[in-house]
Formats: structure tokens, C-alpha cells, sequence
């Protein structure tokens, strides 16, 4: 099995608050500076004395842990263009206009109110789901806007009004995505078989085979890796580069879509024992990345008949159904966990003696080549020394502030007094629950 336990990763889940650097995802500012009032607010102001609206304006930190702060308000006249209000850009400080114009056409109603001090921080958030696929930025921008609004008279109403805006519908979709993954990659509920164990590389295989389902398999990983994440994720997410760690690949897999870094449908071709295995997979892969908690969430989904991209197995391959959810855990600079379920429905019927002899060849071949690999990258002229320098799309930038959290610091083994990973799954579970939007 892997690395036992020992350090907990937070003392409570409020306590993920970054602030390492003024490049954090999270630091979004200083402290929510009071808005000009408009007639409505200054009656309220009038009713309820000075000291009852600051305690309005404050903002819970216990609530949500994403984002320290929400932005000032705009001046009035500079609502619809923004004029250059800091935001985040996939993670890192700029100044870019944004449209309260596309915001709403993304989906915020008319129905409520919603407060011209918050209305920017609606609109940021949106944007950060929809232009970049931050899932758990935009999630931490919201929270801090409900947190703000229960507090005001009214807020109830115009929250309900956030809510039900089709875009951020979409992203409660996303976040509930995100938390099932982590739930099933922690869950310990039934009984595995052990099929594959490397205690020395940090590396085992658990199997769960019923007979009565003899074309079903689901199986655990556990992966040590001695490298940081960002290099990690590399071995997994250049796909053009497979057949260097993946000796059963027929052929270089084929990309066929890309959305940014979260997003890309891959088909591949591999050939096991001598051809008597021969395999195509058609899949669509999608991450969310949290990099205060450092730790990537990963769905791995075959693609169904009605997809736009899916195309039949080649002649001579088939097909096997697949669902795999992945947890990449960021464990200080030089170490990831790799945590990973999946379910599969194979083409042909399955013996626990040929299920036993599939998985020796994965944790001999695939496993120990995927570590193998991770460590190449940090070796000059490497395969993915280029992609890595490159960073097209951002990804790697990201995957640093993972490695850079306070959470994956206190997961190194510097951090224990067993010089152990620590990577509980109970320490990570009530983590899930900080993007819950409903």
C-alpha cells in the first residue's frame, strides 16, 4: 500500500486561507472599501446607524476560504466598462475591463436587486468560470458575495436571484462534479483485493471482480511519484509523448479536442499479450484544479454514441467502457500522490486469474513507467522539457501554485515526524465541501 498518514493537512477546512504570496489564486485584494450609497441604501444607513452597515459590509472568512477579500466597488459612471478593476486571470494579479454588459447576458436576472458593491464580483465570477474554467475561483467569488448578502436586508432575495442564473446553475453542476470525485477516490466502503503491490516505489493495485459481472472491473491506484506535480501531470498530459512511458500503445494517441488545460478528448490504440488485447479508447478528460488545497481533480469518461466526436472502434480493436475519477495531490516541491478509481466495462469476459495477470502487467510496465518518466523531466534535453517551458495554456503555472500551497507544504514528508507523505484521505474529505454553493 502507499505511505501511511501522519501530518494533518489543515486544523480545520475554514483554515485553507492563502496567503503566501501576492501571486496566490486567492488573494484577490483589500478588504471590501465602502460604496457610495444610493438613495435606498442611504435610508437603511439612516435606520440602522453606522455601526449596524459595517457589520453589513463585513465578510465571514470562516465561510469560504477562496478568496480573502472582495474588490472594491467601482466609482459611479465606470459600471459598464469596469474600468480597470483588478481581478484574477487564472490565478496571478492584472487589471482587465469587464463587461457587466456580457454578464448578464451570461444569465444574471432581473428579477432581484443585486447591490452595485457585489454586482462587479458577480460579474468577475462568471467570468472566471466561463472564460477560464475555474471552477473553484468562481466558486470562492460567490461565496464571499453570499456571505456578504446574509447580512443585509434583502440579501436572501437577491442571492436566490445568483443562484438561479443559468450560468451559475452550470457551475453548482461543476462543483458537485468535482466533489464526487474526491468522495469516490477517498471512499474505503467494500472490500479490495490486492493485485499489484511496490511498497519500496510507494505503488499498489487493488481490484474489486464480481463473477455474476464477469465484463466489470473496478480498481484503486496508489502512486507515489518523486517529483513535484507540475511534472507529474506532465507524463499524463502531453499525449503526444504516451509512448514513452506506455511501452502497449499501438500507435501515437490522437488529441481531438482541446479546451485550455481542463479539457481534451484523446483516442488511443493499445495491444496487450501479444495481440491476443487489442484495445481502443475514445475519451474525454476533464480537470478542475484547486490550488489552494494543491490538489487536481481528474474525470476520465468514454464518450457516448451521441457526442459530436465519437466514431466507432477501428477494424480489429474494441472497445472498453471507461470511468475513471483521479485525485493529484500535491505533496511539498518534490512529491505527488496519485489516487485513482476507476470502473471498467470490458469487451470480453473476465477471469480473477486473467484479471490477477492484467494487472501485473500494468503495475510492472504502465505504473513503474509513468514514475520512471516523471523523473526524466527533470533532467536537461528531456522529452517535455519543451511543453513544460512552453506552458501553452497555463496549466503548469497552475500546477506550481498546487505545489506551492500551504496545504501541500504541510503534506511533505519534511512536515512529518516519520519523514512520511501524508496524504489522508480524511483530512482531504472535508475539503470537498468548501465550493458547495446550495
Amino acid at each position: 500500500m502507499g505511505a501511511q498518514c501522519t501530518t494533518p493537512l489543515v486544523q480545520d477546512a475554514a483554515e485553507l486561507k492563502m496567503c503566501d504570496s501576492d501571486d496566490n489564486l486567492f488573494n484577490a485584494g483589500s478588504v471590501l472599501q465602502e460604496p457610495p450609497l444610493s438613495g435606498k441604501d442611504q435610508m437603511m444607513l439612516d435606520s440602522t446607524g453606522s455601526e449596524e452597515w459595517d457589520e453589513s459590509t463585513r465578510t465571514d472568512e470562516s465561510t469560504c476560504s477562496n478568496i480573502d477579500s472582495l474588490e472594491p466597488a467601482p466609482e459611479p459612471g465606470a459600471i459598464e466598462g469596469l474600468e480597470d478593476m483588478p481581478i484574477l486571470n487564472g490565478g496571478s494579479r492584472c487589471t482587465e475591463k469587464v463587461s457587466l454588459i456580457d454578464a448578464r447576458e451570461s444569465g444574471i436576472s432581473s428579477g432581484a436587486p443585486i447591490a452595485s458593491s457585489l454586482d462587479a464580483n458577480v460579474a468577475e465570477a462568471l467570468r472566471l468560470f466561463r472564460d477560464e474554467d475555474d471552477v473553484v475561483g468562481a466558486c470562492g467569488m460567490l461565496l464571499k458575495v453570499k456571505t456578504t448578502l446574509q447580512r443585509q436586508a434583502g440579501g436572501a432575495d437577491e442571492w436566490a436571484a445568483i443562484v438561479n442564473m443559468p450560468l451559475v446553475q452550470q457551475l453548482n453542476v461543476e462543483s458537485e462534479k468535482m466533489k464526487d470525485i474526491g468522495y469516490l477516490c477517498c471512499s474505503h466502503d467494500q472490500q479490495w483485493a490486492c493485485v499489484y503491490k511496490n511498497e519500496k516505489a510507494d505503488q499498489s493495485m487493488h481490484v474489486l471482480f464480481d463473477p455474476q459481472k464477469p465484463y466489470e472491473v473496478q480498481y484503486r491506484l496508489h502512486v507515489g511519484f518523486p517529483v513535484k506535480l507540475t511534472n507529474a501531470l506532465a507524463i499524463a498530459s502531453e499525449v503526444e509523448l504516451s509512448s514513452h512511458w506506455n511501452s502497449f500503445l499501438v500507435d501515437t494517441p490522437a488529441l481531438l479536442s482541446r479546451t485550455g488545460c481542463t479539457r481534451m478528448v484523446v483516442k488511443s490504440q493499445i495491444s496487450v499479450m501479444l495481440g491476443f488485447i487489442k484495445n481502443e479508447s475514445l475519451d474525454e478528460i476533464r480537470r478542475y484544479i484547486d490550488e489552494e488545497a494543491g490538489i487536481v481533480y481528474e474525470s476520465m469518461s468514454s464518450l457516448d454514441e451521441n457526442h459530436p466526436l465519437y466514431s466507432k472502434p477501428s477494424r480489429g480493436f474494441k472497445r472498453t467502457e471507461t470511468h475513471v475519477k483521479s485525485l493529484w495531490v500535491a505533496c511539498g516541491p518534490d512529491h505527488t500522490i496519485l489516487l485513482q478509481n476507476g470502473r471498467l466495462t470490458l469487451p470480453f469476459q473476465c477471469t480473477k486469474t486473467l484479471l490477477t495477470s492484467l494487472a501485473g502487467l500494468v503495475g510492472k510496465f504502465i505504473l513503474a513507467g509513468l514514475v520512471k518518466n516523471a523523473l526524466r523531466t527533470v533532467e536537461p534535453g528531456n522529452p517535455w522539457e519543451e511543453a513544460l517551458a512552453k506552458d501553452a495554456h497555463g496549466f503548469y503555472r497552475r500546477l506550481d501554485r498546487c505545489v506551492q500551497s500551504r496545504a501541500s507544504e504541510r503534506r511533505h514528508p519534511n512536515s512529518s515526524a516519520e519523514g512520511l507523505v501524508s496524504c489522508d484521505s480524511k483530512v482531504i474529505l472535508p475539503l470537498l465541501d468548501r465550493c458547495k454553493l446550495q
